[in-house]
């Protein structure tokens, strides 16, 4: 059982978690909540808490991440690198560009103008796969990745004390709609989300060995 200590610093992170801008936080604290509660009371309370909290953070001017939210759309900020993203698959779409160029942006496909903006890599996870291996061979990953997934959650005994590395992987999926985090070189989630796969696959198929 949660002791006060342990309710106050959850509070702070949460807060934290707000404060530090970036909005993902949006998506993966409701994920949280939702893949450990289900859709019980104190979800629904939480619900009209987030937003209460949502209008009242909205009224400051601060840089949270609700603000960030409430100010663009999640994915407004990353049209162009999504457009480049993109094109540069298109200009090796079979074999790609190899594993060298993580999330990569052909600078020469960039108009001149846009040389020294923020447009330098795909932010999108699935793109990012696609670039560095080819159309054909990104896309046998990618239904690897899900395939791979899918029997994860099909199999509750498998993570049955492991709950966080699930919530790892459905969050990577999402997330990596808006971020490259599947080839993220250095990245903790990106450790994160592969450790998890192999660690849940390793206990579903120990399972099944010793049935």
């Amino acid at each position: 059982k949660l002791k006060n200590i342990d309710i106050f610093f959850l509070i702070i992170l949460f807060l934290a978690s707000l404060f530090t801008g970036s909005r993902s936080v949006i998506v993966a604290i409701p994920l949280a909540f939702f893949i450990k509660y289900g859709l019980s009371r104190l979800n629904l309370l939480f619900v009209f808490l987030s937003i209460i909290l949502y209008f009242l953070v909205t009224n400051f001017n601060l840089e949270t991440s609700i603000n960030r939210f409430s100010d663009q759309s999640l994915l407004s900020d990353r049209t162009l690198q999504l457009k480049y993203a993109y094109k540069t698959l298109m200009h090796k779409p079979i074999l790609g560009f190899g594993l060298d160029h993580y999330a990569y942006i052909e600078k020469s496909l960039k108009p001149s103008y846009l040389e020294s903006s923020t447009v330098f890599s795909a932010h999108n996870g699935y793109l990012a796969l696609l670039v560095q291996y080819g159309i054909v061979f990104g896309l046998i990953i990618i239904a690897l990745i899900f395939y791979n997934v899918i029997i994860i959650i099909n199999n509750p005994i498998a993570y049955k004390n492991s709950l966080f590395y699930v919530y790892i992987l459905i969050y990577t999926l999402i997330s990596a709609v808006y971020e490259s985090l599947f080839t993220g070189i250095n990245d903790f989630h990106t450790n994160m989300f592969w450790l998890s796969l192999c660690l849940l696959l390793f206990s579903r198929y120990r399972i099944n060995y010793a049935n």
